[in-house]
């Protein structure tokens, strides 16, 4: 009824009522949930739409489809402006898949902006962890430097991260001024 009511007659309104009587009485009706996702997401009602996908996730078997169905809800929470809710789904995501590296990022930005510190050390060096390019390893433990020695005031910290980070190159001529000055 619900597909009919949006497909030949065009009536939204009507369309999401009939997928709701679906899910009332099988709120595991995988397909009546991604339709009406579809209808609330096309109807404007992103909200709606990112509450459903969330219910639609915890029912996939697949990890990685529920990860990627997670990521997806949280980037949408994310553009409405709403950080906390998508910070929470991608700390399920790095939960369930401590190598998702678009978690990572997404949480490292989240904190960055938060001034969530000892998070984003944490996150940070998570991430240093799963990249492969040393350069990148080194812009990574170079922030969590930063974020000990200015947000928390923990130089001593700062100092050893930029001695693993010496150790990765001991060439990089921005690791030795930094540790130079610390």
């Amino acid at each position: 009824l619900g597909q009919l009511e949006d497909d030949m007659l065009g009536r939204t309104d009507e369309a999401i009522a009939a997928w709701r009587e679906v899910l009332a009485i099988d709120p595991s009706d995988l397909r009546a949930l991604a339709a009406l996702e579809g209808l609330l997401d096309r109807d404007g009602r992103r909200d709606e739409s990112l509450d459903v996908l969330e219910k639609r996730a915890l029912l996939l078997e697949d990890d990685d489809e529920r990860r990627a169905t997670l990521l997806k809800a949280a980037a949408g929470w994310d553009e409405l402006g709403d950080r906390e809710h998508a910070r929470e789904l991608y700390e399920r995501v790095r939960a369930s898949a401590q190598d998702n590296l678009l978690a990572l990022e997404r949480l490292a930005a989240i904190y960055r902006d938060r001034r969530g510190g000892p998070m984003l050390v944490e996150i940070l060096l998570e991430r240093s962890e799963l990249v492969d390019d040393v350069h990148q390893q080194l812009q990574l433990l170079h922030e969590v430097a930063q974020v000990y020695e200015r947000e928390l005031g923990d130089q001593e910290s700062a100092f050893y991260v930029l001695q693993a980070a010496f150790n990765r190159d001991d060439r990089h001529e921005q690791t030795r001024t930094e540790l130079e000055r610390l």
